[in-house]
């Protein structure tokens, strides 16, 4: 519990001020409360009891000084004075209420804004290693429900928490100043209530926890229903996908099932407390009314008071169970903000320059998927010279090395999936700079040799210095990069092809447009590039999907374009006219291709053939032909399709 205010009061200190005000309004709504029941016993003793043939009495309440200058037979006058009173305390008590709830939720709500942005921010931030421990159910419930938790904390169980301390020191001194006997029971209920709730609160942890992991299991399943959705349709497995949910969402409502007969069982146990209470009381107030001197008045307000108090107990014992599903919260979003991202703490802070020379020497990229004590290589060996303005093209079939080879250039893979680290003692890395992170960060993996699970070996360097010595974002800057998968935004066109840069000008996004043939499918739309694409709007086919990817590649303008097997989807004449178009538009800037059609690639510089990880050939589209190998062999037997077609 002293970690959860730790933790959250940062984000809540700015409006902390405001947060006490509300509980100086709660305990205002509590003094009204304690003082209902004195005004109570007032009209009992001074005129309910009278009116029917007893003499006035005085108490001990405090607001006998209201109808001390009345006479003590005018009733009407008395009790129109009292019941006055208790218009204006339940008006106090409106007012104080309204603007409590309203200050507390108003400035909560905008606390838990910010700490809803900073989780988002470490997600964006992150790399793959350190996402792939979350489901994506994990990561909507840290980003969206936890904060809203951590939020009740401060608008709701903070005054939650001090209204009854509040209420039950008022009523001791009250029910003290009648008879310090009667806080006998009240003291035990307190005692009985601190060993319960103790007990309570532990096992509400535990259900709390355990409700949150079966809720994020459900959520992730409902988003890769919804993701899934063709899929899923075109194999007619809905009847299996609603199978699978209906498992999962049986077994969020055991565990619910299970937390609420275990509440239901406390909250016998409290109301049994509590009943308990106020029969023995009862008892105890007759016997304290006939042989001493409490009024009938003070007898009620006594049993007012008591059956409150109980009732209070058993808010705070709620309340504290109710605060473990913060607590479960804030371990949860904290846990998550203060992980380390060991692939962000081995790079440096250098800027790649403008024009980038790239280079590649001995590269092997390991993974040990395929047994445990066994690594697969999955590029071998691979040197690579990238002078600013080389343009390469890469062939390959499927699973040969192509787009882990690009991927690694952008160090996307060095980390990602928990499968390519840079870890392994044998790395040979040259490093020119401050590095102070990197030796760490190799001690750090290599105490746990079990949870290696893959590294990289060899040099990469970027205008001659270790790819370490720069920061990690620029590096991707300097990449403009269209990927296999592709993801477009539930957005305009233009806004997705303006994705890197949105204050670009429509003139810019229709040149990039033009370039990657987006133009010849988008001015045929009726809002052409205002038209809204994405999960949400008009469905792309592949080959659309692709020309939008390519387009929003050249619009980041940065010094090196990757293109990663980007254009599966397009006919040959497109894929010609694009490739064609790209090379007019990025000038001097280095290219990088990866396609399965040599014909796109024999303009390029250098053309790389891999097989199995391994480049096998490499060189001009000439000298690949005159090399007569698997290169040549392919251009041939695509070159003969294509005249067929």
């Amino acid at each position: 519990m002293k970690n959860l205010f730790k933790d959250t009061y940062p984000y809540f200190k700015k409006y902390i001020g405001v947060h006490i005000f509300c509980c100086v309004l709660s305990a205002i709504r509590m003094v009204v409360l304690v003082a209902e029941p004195q005004i109570l016993a007032l009209i009992v003793d001074r005129v309910i009891n009278p009116a029917f043939g007893e003499e006035p009495t005085a108490n001990s309440s405090i607001f006998s000084f209201l109808i001390d200058d009345l006479p003590a037979d005018d009733y009407d006058a008395i009790l129109a004075r009292l019941v006055g009173m208790m218009f204006v305390l339940m008006a106090v008590y409106f007012v104080s209420f309204y603007a409590k709830w309203h200050l507390s939720h108003y400035f909560g709500i905008k606390s838990e804004k910010m700490l809803r942005k900073d989780t988002l921010d470490k997600i964006n931030h992150s790399s793959s290693e350190l996402l792939q421990d979350y489901t994506a159910g994990d990561l909507l419930t840290i980003t969206n429900s936890d904060p809203q938790k951590l939020k009740s904390l401060y608008a709701d169980y903070l005054t939650r928490m001090v209204d009854p301390i509040f209420y039950i020191s008022l009523s001791a001194i009250y029910l003290m100043r009648i008879s310090i006997w009667l806080m006998i029971f009240p003291a035990i209920t307190g005692i009985l209530y601190v060993i319960v709730t103790r007990r309570y609160m532990r096992r509400s942890k535990y259900y709390y926890d355990r409700q949150w992991r079966k809720t994020s299991e459900l959520t992730s399943e409902i988003q890769e229903s919804i993701y899934g959705i063709r899929t899923i349709k075109a194999y007619a497995r809905e009847d299996y996908q609603t199978e699978i949910f209906s498992r999962k969402n049986h077994a969020l409502r055991d565990t619910l099932y299970e937390f609420g007969d275990y509440r239901a069982r406390f909250n016998l146990l409290y109301s049994s407390i509590q009943n308990a209470l106020y029969i023995i009381s009862m008892i105890y107030g007759i016997v304290l009314s006939v042989h001493f001197s409490m009024t009938a008045g003070e007898f009620t307000s006594f049993l007012s008071y008591l059956m409150t108090i109980a009732g209070q107990f058993t808010g705070i014992s709620n309340t504290l169970g109710e605060m473990q599903n913060c607590v479960v919260s804030s371990n949860r979003i904290f846990t998550f903000l203060r992980k380390k991202d060991p692939a962000q703490e081995i790079y440096g802070t250098k800027e790649v320059s403008a024009k980038p020379h790239i280079t590649l020497h001995n590269v092997t990229i390991r993974s040990n998927d395929h047994d445990e004590n066994e690594h697969a290589d999955l590029v071998t060996n691979i040197d690579l010279d990238l002078p600013y303005g080389k343009k390469v093209g890469i062939m390959g079939r499927t699973g040969s090395g192509k787009s882990v080879l690009l991927k690694g250039l952008q160090t996307y893979l060095e980390y990602e999936s928990n499968k390519y680290s840079a870890d392994d003692p044998e790395c040979s890395y040259h490093l020119r700079g401050d590095f102070k992170n990197l030796d760490k960060f190799r001690t750090d993996q290599t105490k746990n040799d079990s949870e290696k699970t893959g590294y990289q070996s060899g040099t990469y360097e970027i205008d001659g210095i270790d790819v370490h010595a720069y920061s990690r974002e620029s590096i991707r800057r300097s990449f403009g990069f269209a990927m296999q998968d592709i993801f477009l935004f539930s957005n305009t066109i233009e806004a997705n092809i303006a994705y890197y840069n949105p204050d670009a000008s429509p003139e810019q996004v229709h040149a990039c447009g033009k370039a990657a043939e987006v133009d010849e499918f988008a001015n045929k739309l009726p809002d052409k590039y205002d038209t809204i694409v994405g999960e949400k709007g008009f469905g792309l086919s592949g080959g659309q999907k692709q020309r939008v990817s390519i387009a929003r590649a050249l619009l980041k303008d940065a010094p090196v374009l990757v293109l990663d097997d980007c254009t599966s989807a397009l006919d040959f004449e497109t894929e010609k006219k694009i490739f064609r178009n790209i090379k007019d538009f990025c000038g001097d800037k280095t290219l990088l291709i990866a396609s399965h059609r040599a014909n796109a690639l024999k303009d390029m510089d250098e053309i790389l053939f891999f097989e199995n990880g391994k480049i096998v050939e490499r060189g001009t589209h000439e000298e690949l032909m005159k090399l007569n190998g698997r290169y040549a062999e392919i251009y041939n037997h695509q070159a003969g399709q294509e005249v067929l077609e």
